[in-house]
C-alpha cells in the first residue's frame, strides 16, 4: 500500500478588489450605525471612530456612550467583527 503524495499550496489567492469592497461596506455600516445612535457625533466623527477602531490605534478621544442596552450590543458586535 503506497502513501499518497500531497502537496501544500501556501499561496492565498483572494482578490484585493473584493477585500477592499468588504472593508468599505463594513466601514460604511459601522459609520452609519454610530452616526444614528450617538447624538453628539457627526458623520465624520463616526467615520473617524471606525477608522481608529480598524487600525487598532485606540486613541480614546471618542468613546461611545453606553447608557442603553442596544448601544452596548452594537459596540460589542462591532468590536468582535
Amino acid at each position: 500500500m503506497s502513501i499518497p503524495d500531497y502537496t501544500i499550496d501556501d499561496e492565498f489567492n483572494f482578490p484585493i478588489k473584493a477585500a477592499l469592497i468588504i472593508l468599505m461596506i463594513y466601514a460604511l455600516v459601522g459609520t452609519v450605525g454610530f452616526y444614528m445612535l450617538e447624538e453628539e457625533w457627526g458623520l465624520f466623527g463616526s467615520l473617524y471612530f471606525i477608522f481608529v477602531t480598524f487600525s487598532t490605534v485606540g486613541l480614546g478621544d471618542l468613546v461611545p456612550s453606553v447608557n442603553t442596552n442596544i448601544r452596548k450590543k452594537l459596540y460589542n458586535s462591532q468590536s468582535f467583527l
